[in-house]
């Protein structure tokens, strides 16, 4: 008896001519029958009851067809989606004349299979079509739909968990306290803004790139719903169809949802701390402003009672770095400065600032640091 080894061209087949391949698939059509001999089966799902692979499964199907003991009937829709085959078991068996007892040589390829159908095309059309519309009548003889695969949920770490959680702030999304939300949770948030910004993409091919993918793949539906909203610059062009565009993410190895929505939040991130620096830098020259127009003043007093000259050189070269109610701090360049003014001039500019104020006035003289430099220079 010949064996199936590679490359062989030989088959072993049974009495009846049919491949252990073809007589799994002819098994699983009886079993998937109704009981007026119709299956409706995808290939994909015929090939997984049957255990063997969807050529195997097309071959099967156009030999048990050729045989007579099927009939087949393709329903396509269009070029990218078709409705699942509708198959018709035969009322009595025909079988080729190649298929006698220990018979394992396959036909040539000029030989012809000497065969009758048992139903015309026409009547064949005509007895399924009925059947169809009598199983569409009984609720216990439809196929039942099959059930979406639940993605298995992944270990968050905590760098994930909280990029993720800054990813659903951006984009509208209110968490309230996101500490006392599980991982869970947390991923459950994601899925349900999958279903409302993004309902193509199917829940059986969601659960299976879930698994597959990992957090990758809740990475890569903030970063569609981002390019959608415009958060997240597109690419090639833009989006025009957000399933494909999820899908397409997750299939390619190139491309990596996680770096996609990191670097975006870095950018934000980085945004906000550039208008909070300019925000502060415009209050401090604000509040600076204020301080300069009142030492001015000050100045402007104490000429009346000291030199120009010894005004310049002690009291010049200081700033004031805040004032209180009662209290205003001046800053001195140098440790000397600063202790020269608080002994021979400490009085005049606390007079003067009073004077100035309206307010009695109290002055502490400091040494400027490397802090208040940097808040100087920024």
């Amino acid at each position: 008896m010949r064996t199936n080894a590679p490359g062989c061209k030989y088959r072993t087949r049974d009495k009846d001519g049919l491949t252990r391949a073809y007589r799994a698939v002819l098994e699983t059509l009886k079993r998937a029958a109704n009981d007026q001999g119709t299956a409706i089966l995808t290939n994909g799902e015929l090939a997984a009851k049957a255990g063997v692979s969807r050529r195997s499964v097309q071959a099967a199907t156009s030999h048990l067809a050729g045989l007579g003991l099927i009939l087949k009937i393709e329903r396509r829709r269009t070029r990218d989606y078709s409705d699942p085959n509708v198959y018709r078991l035969a009322g009595r068996k025909k079988f080729s004349p190649q298929g006698r007892k220990n018979r394992t040589q396959l036909s040539h390829r000029d030989e012809s299979i000497l065969h009758t159908p048992s139903l015309t095309s026409s009547a064949a059309d005509a007895s399924c079509n009925l059947a169809l519309r009598e199983a569409e009548g009984k609720p216990e003889a439809r196929r039942p739909l099959p059930r979406a695969r639940a993605p298995k949920t992944p270990a968050l770490t905590r760098h994930d968990r909280e990029k993720l959680t800054a990813g659903l702030r951006r984009l509208g999304i209110d968490l309230g306290n996101d500490l006392a939300l599980t991982d869970g949770q947390l991923l459950d948030r994601i899925t349900e803004l999958r279903r409302d910004r993004i309902p193509g993409f199917n829940e059986r091919s969601w659960g299976f790139r879930a698994t597959v993918h990992g957090v990758q793949a809740w990475f890569g539906v903030i970063e569609t719903v981002g390019m959608l909203n415009g958060q997240i610059p597109q690419k090639d062009g833009g989006i025009r169809n957000a399933a494909a565009y999820l899908g397409g993410i997750l299939w390619k190895d190139e491309t990596d949802p996680r770096k996609t929505v990191l670097d975006w939040l870095d950018i934000e991130a980085r945004k906000e701390r550039e208008a909070e620096s300019a925000h502060a830098r415009q209050v401090y020259a604000a509040r600076q402003t204020v301080n300069d127009e009142l030492l001015a003043q000050a100045i402007e007093l104490m000429a009346e009672e000291l030199p120009p000259e010894e005004i310049a050189s002690w009291v010049g070269p200081a700033w004031i770095v805040a004032i209180a109610d009662e209290s205003v701090v001046i800053a001195y360049p140098t440790r000397f400065l600063k202790e020269y003014a608080w002994t021979n001039y400490r009085l005049p500019i606390q007079r003067a600032l009073a004077k100035a104020r309206g307010v009695a006035t109290s002055v502490r003289l400091v040494v400027r640091t490397s802090d208040m430099k940097r808040k100087m220079d920024s």
